[in-house]
């Protein structure tokens, strides 16, 4: 069946839907949400965003199988899409020896497609590198996959590494701050962990484990 077209809002417009009562359920259901900075909203409003995300938790969607790698692709034409005279090369490094994945689809290819927006917005400009690794991994005894999205961009500053997955907390002169927040709520909900490791000037690579069992 083919998938549903829904256009892509942004953290900020759909908090507004949700300020008023609006079921913001089916922008984590059927298609996945790109956040992009569009205009500061009051923080009040995005509450009903972050019960929702924590609802749709609740029930989260892992009937069947899923192909870490076909949801890197899609994440991946999001943002070539998004951005097509971006200066940008991609480099897929692809295990084959993977396990099998058991996760909500629709929200993990939600969470890789912010990941790999920050990546070329951080390179849109300049151009550079992005390079998407999935491997075979372990952490604490679990099996699983690890995902390595990594850029070449400016990188994140030291002080900010630690703060950068809180909601609310940005940056930008636009947006309420909610991308890799949701990001880490959504490997959270999975069991699994996201790290960053940068080095200024050197580019930022975002490392995500996904337990397989």
């Amino acid at each position: 069946m083919p998938r549903t077209s829904r256009p892509s809002l942004s953290a900020d417009e759909i908090a507004v839907k949700a300020s008023r009562g609006e079921d913001i359920s089916p922008y984590f259901t059927n298609k996945f949400t790109v956040v992009r900075p569009v205009r500061r909203v009051n923080v009040d409003l995005t509450q009903g965003m972050l019960r929702e995300l924590d609802e749709r938790a609740a029930r989260l969607n892992i009937s069947r199988q899923a192909v870490i790698k076909t949801l890197l692709d899609r994440a991946l034409k999001v943002a070539s899409e998004r951005w097509p005279d971006a200066k940008v090369e991609v480099a897929r490094q692809y295990s084959e020896a993977l396990p099998k994945m058991v996760v909500d689809a629709d929200l993990c290819e939600q969470a890789f497609a912010n990941l790999v927006l920050n990546a070329y917005e951080a390179m849109r400009d300049t151009g550079g590198r992005l390079t998407v690794t999935v491997a075979a991994a372990r952490s604490d005894d679990r099996r699983g996959v690890q995902i390595d999205i990594e850029d070449t961009g400016p990188g994140v500053p030291a002080e900010l590494r630690e703060q950068i997955f809180n909601p609310f907390f940005t940056t930008k002169k636009e947006g309420v701050g909610l991308g890799l927040s949701l990001v880490s709520k959504i490997i959270d909900d999975h069991r699994g962990w996201i790290r960053v490791a940068s080095e200024p000037g050197k580019g930022a690579c975002f490392r995500v484990f996904l337990p397989a069992e």
